[in-house]
């Protein structure tokens, strides 16, 4: 009966270390982050939904442009605090050791 050779396997790093490793910062603080920007960009929205309705009120030449780039950076605001805030909770969900 042949035995099988010895190897040293590396021990396991656990994923506090390895994100700390990968990112240079621990998982909570990345977790913290994707959630500011996430934030940020909910108010950047309120502030162009607020742009977007005076401007729309002036009923001015050249109101209509504000208006539009306003919409613009207004859904792009949204899309992206949403991608932040659902990175973040598939992230905070894999840590926890649930399915991503």
């Amino acid at each position: 009966m042949k035995s099988k050779p010895i190897t040293h396997a590396k021990p396991a790093q656990s994923a506090e270390a390895a994100c700390k490793a990968l990112f240079g910062r621990y998982p909570e603080d990345v977790l913290q982050s994707l959630e500011t920007a996430s934030r940020t960009l909910g108010w950047i929205r309120e502030v162009l939904l607020t742009i977007e309705q005076e401007a729309r009120a002036l009923n001015a030449p050249g109101a209509l442009r504000i208006v539009s780039l306003a919409e613009a950076a207004g859904y792009l605001a949204c899309d992206f605090g949403n991608l932040a805030d659902c990175e973040r909770e598939d992230m905070a969900k894999h840590l926890a050791g649930g399915a991503a």
